[in-house]
């Protein structure tokens, strides 16, 4: 992610969210749907469009946004009112990046990417996760790519 002058607004709603979150034992779930949410912001500009207008008044786009997303848990709903309600809903893209790194500390996890001519074989791939995993004492969660 890119430094913008979003990056410190974002990071105390993160911080908001995964309290709650904790709290309410549901880091996961709010995660997996923030992703879901994060997923649609990015893809679907008609989506974007109008959840980043300030056209829109925010009592009808609440309605219309927690409407479509009445399957999610409440705190992911309550938290989409309330970026709503404070008009921050282009910090929705950084929230989540804030959040999924809020969310690997508070699961011990860390990310590892690879990049390589060729597709790792099994046994380096085993080593290089133990060799990290007993470097940082953390699990390891492996990206690879092969370019």
């Amino acid at each position: 992610m890119s430094t913008n002058v979003s990056d410190p607004a974002a990071r105390p709603y993160a911080e908001a969210l995964m309290q709650l979150a904790v709290s309410r034992k549901c880091i996961g779930q709010v995660y997996e749907e923030l992703m879901a949410l994060d997923a649609a912001y990015k893809q679907d500009i008609a989506f974007r469009a109008f959840f980043t207008s300030p056209k829109v008044p925010a009592a009808i786009k609440t309605k219309i946004v927690i409407e479509s997303i009445k399957g999610m848990s409440e705190t992911t709903r309550a938290f989409v009112t309330l970026l709503i309600r404070k008009r921050r809903e282009s910090l929705l893209d950084y929230i989540v990046s804030f959040f999924g790194k809020y969310r690997d500390s508070a699961e011990n996890r860390v990310h590892v990417f690879v990049e390589s001519a060729v597709p790792l074989e099994q046994d380096q791939r085993a080593k290089l996760i133990a060799d990290v995993r007993h470097a940082t004492g953390k699990d390891v969660q492996l990206h690879e790519s092969v370019a």
